[in-house]
């Protein structure tokens, strides 16, 4: 309940005029420029019914439901009240906000809780899916709760772990189907010109793509020289090298994260080409860290 009845404004370009024209008297004065002009910071009390809805002063409301009084700034005021819910004319503080959202949660969904669904419902749409849902029904609370569950087209990669959010609205889902589904002709970024070796000389095909990004994410995006973990400065290395280590282009044991100076530095003293996994156990072991902690690769 708005308890306010009259309150103190600062008159302004916007709002002078329209407070004119409702009748009330604006103190003005005559300029050098000979004009009739309003000073700056004037204030003018005006009643609670004729403020604009845009008004940032604070009001005095009382809530509906503890019966506490409080101070509201009169425009968020005014677009709760404009809200089309079941409870737009009910003022609630802080404290109580979460007892009116049961009630608009009762009103519409029948339920206080409306993102909690029954357990058959998730276990249905996971099924519906090819997924097998694991989490039991007696671990399930609501939708904040991490769900496990097993992708029956890869059930070699074990359990997986989504939130209900994540999969009911923003309809995601198994990270592996994701990518089968996104590869090669598939992708928005494929061009059908290119043969599969220019892919592989250029490293712009699927399979490096996923090796880089989980090089990053197995050394936790940070360089296993020098610790360094700036985004957009990492390089994923291949300890054999790309151009004569065929069968470990893609194999993330082959692979490590460095910085980029890192990597100059390494790629400077060895050059491009012909790079061995003894090459960077050299280098690491020899580079001048004396303050940082860096993997050695045995």
């Amino acid at each position: 309940m708005l308890k306010t009845k009259e309150v103190e404004v600062i008159l302004n370009s916007k709002n002078v005029e329209y407070y004119e024209s409702i009748g009330y008297e604006i103190p003005k004065y005559i300029n050098t420029n000979n004009k009739w002009t309003v000073k700056r910071g004037t204030k003018i009390k005006v009643k609670i019914d004729d403020l604009l809805p845009y008004s940032h002063v604070d009001v005095l409301v009382k809530c509906d439901y503890c019966g506490e009084k409080y101070n509201e700034v009169y425009a968020n005021y005014t677009q709760c009240h404009n809200k089309s819910n079941l409870l737009k004319d009910k003022d609630c503080c802080g404290v109580c906000r979460g007892e009116k959202q049961k009630e608009i949660n009762i009103g519409l969904y029948g339920k206080t809780h409306p993102n909690k669904y029954e357990y058959d419902f998730i276990l249905k749409l996971f099924l519906e899916r090819n997924y097998i849902l694991k989490t039991k029904e007696e671990n399930y609370s609501n939708t904040n709760d991490m769900l496990e569950y097993i992708c029956l087209n890869h059930i070699d990669k074990g359990i997986k772990t989504i939130s209900w959010g994540a999969f009911y609205s923003l309809n995601q889902g198994c990270k592996d189907c994701w990518l089968d589904k996104n590869k090669k002709e598939n992708h928005h970024n494929w061009n059908p010109n290119k043969t599969d070796e220019e892919r592989k000389n250029g490293r712009r095909y699927f399979e490096y793509i996923v090796w880089r990004k989980e090089v990053y994410k197995k050394d936790k995006y940070t360089c296993q020289c020098c610790g360094g973990n700036e985004g957009h400065n990492l390089n994923a290395h291949h300890l054999d090298g790309y151009n004569w280590c065929v069968e470990k282009r893609v194999d993330i044991n082959n692979g490590i994260t460095l910085c980029k100076d890192c990597h100059n530095d390494f790629h400077h003293i060895y050059g491009y080409g012909d790079n061995t996994k003894e090459q960077y156990i050299e280098w690491v072991n020899n580079k001048d860290l004396s303050n940082n902690e860096f993997l050695i690769v045995s």
